[in-house]
């Protein structure tokens, strides 16, 4: 039984080397966005609100930073041009660019807690 539960453990905290996952398309807050595995130089998902109070357009998408913008870290921008404001968000983990801008934690509760079963039995 042990082995079977250390087998899990290990199953769900290596990974496979699969590309960042980020919700794409554009529309308006209730558009419903797909899910995309991005190409291997895209480590960034992007979350853009575009627009004024009563009027905004969301595009969401994969992003690589080149070597004039490079992110370091989870960010927000900010520009207003005309009375329009646009900002733009970036993250690195899969599918952070989400309506909430949740991020997706079952994959670290389902570890934790099969850990804590090993060391219970």
């Amino acid at each position: 039984m042990k082995i079977a539960l250390a087998t899990l453990t290990l199953t769900l905290l290596v990974t496979t080397g699969q590309c960042l996952k980020c919700y794409t398309g554009t529309g308006d807050f209730s558009s419903s966005f797909s899910q995309k595995e991005c190409a291997s130089n895209q480590e960034w998902c992007l979350k853009s609100k575009t627009g004024v109070s009563i009027a905004t357009v969301e595009t969401r998408g994969c992003y690589a930073s080149t070597d004039n913008n490079v992110l370091s870290k989870s960010t927000c921008q900010s520009v207003d041009v005309a009375g329009i404001g646009t900002e733009t968000c970036y993250c690195n983990t899969d599918l952070c660019n989400g309506a909430q801008g949740a991020r997706p934690i079952i994959g670290m509760a389902m570890t934790l807690i099969t850990i804590g079963v090993y060391f219970l039995i």
